[in-house]
């Protein structure tokens, strides 16, 4: 795990079009195959870790702030290249972004996985995330949906 560094590198507002495009480039990479449209680089902070050794991007993680209903982070996209999965790098990602809106005063995170993604499930609950039913399923009946509350 000391061979990454995970750095918050783009903040809503930010006009940095080369970091935008190496989170999409990233998320490729992480989903390929699957559009990334659902969420809007330029009004998410966005988490990027980075191989220490050469400085490559090797994933990446988002954060939205909902202010409605409860005033709360959204965790948004986030994946690991695959040579790089199985080292932590997950819950760091996660670990990272729990600080983060701990420090802004927010009431907690809402974020939801398929409900076949394991690996993201596991990682989120071993995180202090449990599992609740919202009242409406905003992204889809096949979901699993978690929350931390702070």
């Amino acid at each position: 795990m000391g061979d990454y560094t995970v750095r918050l590198e783009y903040r809503p507002g930010d006009k940095n079009d080369q970091l935008a495009e190496v989170i999409r480039r990233l998320d490729d990479k992480c989903f390929p195959g699957k559009d990334m449209h659902r969420e809007p680089i330029d009004t998410t902070w966005w988490w990027i870790i980075r191989d220490k050794t050469n400085r490559s991007p090797v994933g990446y993680a988002g954060l939205r702030y909902l202010k409605k209903p409860d005033d709360c982070a959204y965790f948004c996209r986030a994946g690991i290249i695959t040579t790089h999965r199985g080292q932590g790098l997950q819950k760091r990602l996660i670990r990272a972004r729990v600080a983060y809106a701990k420090r802004q005063g927010w009431s907690g995170v809402l974020t939801y996985t398929s409900d076949d993604n394991y690996a993201s499930a596991n990682s989120l609950v071993s995180q202090g995330f449990r599992f609740y039913s919202p009242g409406f399923a905003w992204a889809g009946r096949e979901m699993l949906y978690l929350r931390l509350l702070f």
